[in-house]
């Protein structure tokens, strides 16, 4: 149940790393498709400019086998300079900056129903360098 093609074509790539990378990851989620508190505990809260909170689920989260957390959105490049996409990285990019923290956030832009290589592969070197 993708939401998109991009976020389908993630997915299939990570699942290929996932039976590469055994050693390293521990699992891939698809979330993105779960958009009720009441069916998921994978979200963040935030406040908008309307002063009302609201909720944001990410799209994937990559699990490594040292507990480490990689959380992928995907997006089109369209929507880059969305208000919305740039409030919802701001909230969850602060659980980067608790040092006890193991959480890592990343948006991979699409150009077109597929995402190019270069994208999937900065979620690659975010996996990397959280260690």
């Amino acid at each position: 149940n993708f939401d998109s093609e991009p976020e389908k074509d993630f997915f299939l790539f990570m699942l290929t790393e996932l039976q590469i990378r055994t050693d390293e990851i521990e699992d891939i989620y698809f979330t993105g498709s779960l958009t009720d508190k009441r069916k998921t505990d994978m979200h963040f809260e935030y406040k908008w400019k309307d002063k009302a909170w609201h909720n944001y689920f990410p799209d994937f989260v990559i699990v490594k086998k040292t507990g480490e957390y990689l959380i992928v959105e995907i997006k089109s490049r369209s929507e880059a300079n969305d208000p919305d996409v740039i409030e919802k990285a701001r909230v969850v990019k602060k659980l980067e900056e608790l040092n006890t923290n193991k959480f890592k956030y990343i948006i991979l832009y699409a150009d077109s129903s597929i995402l190019a290589q270069s994208e999937k592969i900065k979620a690659l070197d975010m996996l990397n360098s959280s260690n």
